[in-house]
């Protein structure tokens, strides 16, 4: 009768142990990976539709026909159907409007466009900062003058489109630009600001505006910055242009991570947003890819 194991039976069942034991780190490691797939899935998915709704609430606010594109010059994009890597445009003042504090139309009959006092009413008080654009036939503005160039500022043009303005005594508005309209249309815009919307890889991230707090995505290409706050007819442009040789002004933030590319196009009438993301698989050589694209008019 036996009273205990042999070497060989130990070193057998230890083996047995052995394959066991990696059979099973083998299934955790798959469901592991599994799950992590699932929420990186799950998460890409949310914040692609959270980077679209916002770009979706801040061009709700664009006026039409200051909207511009590069790829890699800069176009009006309502010039061309290619797709565009930076985006900008000027934003209508839609809190004051919400509120009431003034009316985007002019009384034609009881204006005087000799003097350029347009008969309207506002209650805000600084002017100063603002600027006025007529919105044109059909929203779409004044056409004599491309948008990229003399028409609102961009990027060190003139800025012949969009007029310095301050109230009367009777809360009129007093166009005082020393370029006047050669146009006076019956709804106009106030502007107090531009924004911009680019992929990191597309602009300059040694500006100051990249401050320490947005330092750990700087060696990254793919983060999409908002920049905003700027003035063009001021002859400022985003703090991170490429450009050097204008004026850089304003504030920059973070509207998503893992963000491969980022494009838009002008079709009938339609800006289409699209949005390519990816991120890799912690513990794999696997990785997730989504795209997601939004349509607005």
């Amino acid at each position: 009768m036996k009273k205990g194991f042999t070497l060989l039976e130990i070193v057998f069942v230890l083996i047995i142990i052995s394959a066991l034991a990696i059979g099973a780190f083998k299934a955790l490691e798959t469901l592991y990976i599994r799950s992590a797939k699932v929420q990186i899935r799950t998460r890409l998915a949310v914040r692609s539709q959270i980077i679209l709704d916002q770009l979706g609430s801040l061009l709700y606010q664009r006026i039409p026909n200051t909207l511009i594109g590069y790829q890699p010059n800069c176009q009006a994009l309502q010039d061309a159907n290619d797709s565009y890597k930076i985006l900008e445009w000027l934003i209508f003042d839609e809190r004051n409007l919400s509120s009431g504090k003034y009316i985007p139309f002019v009384d034609m009959a009881n204006s005087d466009s000799k003097k350029h006092i347009l008969d309207t009413n506002v209650s805000i008080k600084d002017l100063s900062l603002y600027n006025l654009i007529f919105a044109g036939s059909f929203d779409m503005g004044s056409q004599e003058i491309p948008a990229c160039k003399g028409a609102y500022g961009w990027h060190g043009n003139d800025s012949n489109l969009s007029f310095d303005i301050e109230h009367t005594s009777s809360d009129d508005i007093n166009i005082t630009d020393t370029i006047q309209p050669k146009y006076i249309y019956e709804k106009y815009y106030l502007s107090k600001m531009a924004v911009g919307v680019a992929l990191s890889k597309d602009v300059n991230l040694d500006s100051n505006c990249i401050d320490d707090n947005l330092t750990d995505w700087k060696e990254n290409n793919n983060t999409l910055l908002l920049f905003y706050n700027y003035r063009p007819w001021r002859q400022e442009s985003f703090c991170a242009d490429n450009n050097n040789s204008i004026e850089h002004n304003g504030s920059v933030t973070i509207l998503g991570e893992h963000v491969n590319a980022f494009k838009a196009q002008y079709i009938n009438g339609m800006i289409r947003i699209y949005i390519e993301m990816n991120q890799s698989v912690r513990g794999s050589k696997a990785s997730i890819h989504l795209s997601k694209q939004k349509g607005i008019f």
